[in-house]
């Protein structure tokens, strides 16, 4: 897994997951994320425990800028 799913310290229930890539450290489940998000965003979040963005296509919740920088990527 090379990517994940994560939330912003500001998210809310309606919030987009967005997409990170993860360094060797892997996912930050309890906060501190390493990395910003694929459409840029580098505010204090965590990865969340689900399927990683390779598992298949984008979920209705997950952010569509991120989304298409993934795609890009692989």
């Amino acid at each position: 897994m090379t990517y994940s799913y994560m939330e912003f310290a500001t998210a809310t229930g309606r919030s987009p997951w967005h997409i990170r890539k993860l360094t060797d450290q892997g996912k930050k489940m309890g906060g501190g994320i390493d990395t910003p998000s694929l459409c840029g965003r580098k505010y204090n979040g965590w990865d969340v425990n689900h399927a990683a963005p390779e598992a298949g296509p984008r979920p209705d919740f997950a952010c569509r800028n991120c989304w298409e920088a993934f795609k890009e990527m692989s």
